[in-house]
């Protein structure tokens, strides 16, 4: 968590919708300028950030942007995995 924290760079008591805005910024310049490799960072520390809100009551799905990128992407290679996730979900 501390590293999710460091790589979108967000204090610990920072707002979820803080972290959303941090994230969607970071990656959509990873996204246009930088590398596949930082933008599945800034992707995995988001997904472990939304984790820890959720277990401690902080998430706010409002300010949230879901699984996907700012601009409704799935980053690569993450299809498998978000299809896994989904049919678990939907279990009874």
């Amino acid at each position: 968590v501390q590293e999710a924290q460091m790589i979108l760079g967000v204090k610990p008591d920072a707002q979820w919708g803080e972290v959303v805005k941090r994230y969607k910024h970071m990656f959509d310049v990873n996204e246009k300028h930088g590398s596949f490799y930082l933008q599945s960072k800034v992707y995995r520390a988001h997904e472990a950030l939304e984790q820890e809100y959720k277990e401690d009551g902080r998430y706010t799905p409002e300010e949230t942007t879901g699984t996907e990128g700012p601009a409704g992407q799935v980053p690569p290679g993450n299809d498998q995995q978000q299809q896994q996730q989904q049919s678990q979900e939907q279990k009874p």
